[in-house]
Order: structure tokens, then sequence, then C-alpha cells
């Protein structure tokens, strides 16, 4: 019995594309049995599957959540249950007594801040790695704290 299996990755429009070969061939148990290699069924199985490694959508119920942690000068929010590619782009923060702030990516999908903004309720923007861009207003109130996660009302992407 032999299993190939052979990828390769070419760059077409700016985009990678994956070709996927498989070639399968074997012979059935039943000939293995009879030992009638030639007289029996023979499985053969060839395919060849293309496909974009952009990632497939993803349907998130509940809305997204954003816990935050750190100190007074340092907002390390950790953003999940993000559907559409469910992958963070960009976020920028808000205060209510501030304009809007780029945060940078610490790692994952925490993302930081070097703001003061306790006794301020926090608002989000997040653009997702397919360029959407949802505005969550007014997540945490004005009496939010370090270790607490704040959930949007159904919005999601």
């Amino acid at each position: 019995m032999s299993i190939t299996f052979e990828a390769r990755y070419t760059k077409k429009n700016g985009e990678a594309t994956s070709h996927v070969f498989f070639n399968l061939f074997g012979i059935s148990s039943m000939e293995r049995v009879n030992g009638s290699m030639g007289l029996g069924l023979r499985h053969i199985l060839w395919g060849c599957r293309c496909f974009r490694n952009n990632g497939v959508g993803c349907q998130r119920y509940g809305g997204v959540r954003f816990q935050v942690n750190g100190n007074p000068y340092f907002e390390l929010v950790t953003i999940s249950n993000v559907g559409g590619s469910g992958v963070i782009r960009a976020v920028w923060i808000k205060g209510s007594k501030t304009d809007w702030m780029p945060m940078s990516r610490n790692w994952g999908q925490n993302w930081q801040s070097g703001a003061y903004l306790n006794g301020q309720s926090l608002s989000f923007v997040v653009q997702t790695d397919d360029w959407k861009t949802v505005t969550f207003y007014d997540v945490a109130p004005f009496y939010w704290w370090f270790g607490g996660t704040y959930t949007t009302n159904w919005l999601n992407f």
C-alpha cells in the first residue's frame, strides 16, 4: 500500500494558494485474504483540492469580551469571542474623557495602552485582518476595575 501527499504553495494575484494532491493506492482487504492480487477490487483514489489560505469566517454567538488587566497607567486588554475571521488586526481605545488612541499588540489577542483611563467608561474599535471594523461604545462602565470582563450586547463581527 502506498500513500502519497504532495503540497505546493504558489502566489497568484498577491494571494497564497495551496495545491494539495492526495494519491492513496492500495489493495482491498479481501484481496489480501484471498491472495488474488489481480482479480479482486482495487481501491484507487486520486484527487486535487485547491483552496486559498485566508481562513473561514466564524459565526460567534454573544458579544465580544474584553478583559481589562494592568495598573492605572497600563491597560492590558484581552479580547475574545471575536467572530468573522477571528484574527484581530488593530484596536483603538477611548475613555469617556479622551480621544481614540491606538493600542499595541502585546502578544496574541492581548492589547496594551499606556493611558490613564480610571474613572472613565471604555469604548473600543476592533478591526479584523479582513479589514472589517466594529465600534463598541461604552463596553466598560466608569466604575470598571482591573481583572473585570466586560461583554458587548450581542454585537459581533
